[in-house]
């Protein structure tokens, strides 16, 4: 009988230990993920604030990219989405002026580029 109280209380030792160890983990995921929220949300380059670069031209299609770092262009530079978007699009609507705005931003998901974008 002491045997079985000492397995359980064992038992109810482990359970709670690796209880409070994935507590901790969680509580400081969360509040990395406040902490660089806040710091990413305040975040955004002057070209991408509301001026005459994002009002929209009569003579011109006006498309606005939102997104994050695909988007931006971090991974392949030169040729980035948008960059590969406007090129076909000219070579298949070349009668068409085409003025492609890239609000994509590197650490960020689409929603957050809106917000931010929204608020400026």
């Amino acid at each position: 009988m002491t045997r079985s109280l000492r397995k359980n209380s064992t038992i109810k030792n482990i359970c709670f230990s690796i209880l409070a160890v994935l507590l901790f983990f969680l509580i400081a995921e969360c509040i990395c993920r406040f902490i660089e929220y806040r710091k990413l949300k305040s975040y955004l380059p002057p070209i991408y604030t509301k001026s005459n670069s994002c009002q929209k031209k009569e003579d011109s299609l006006t498309i606005q990219f939102y997104g994050g770092s695909t988007v931006a262009g971090v991974h392949h530079g030169s040729v980035s989405f948008v960059k590969q978007f406007g090129y076909f699009l000219n070579k298949l609507y070349p009668e068409i002026k085409v003025d492609l705005i890239n609000f994509g931003q590197p650490g960020m998901n689409v929603h957050e580029v809106r917000e931010t974008v929204e608020k400026k």
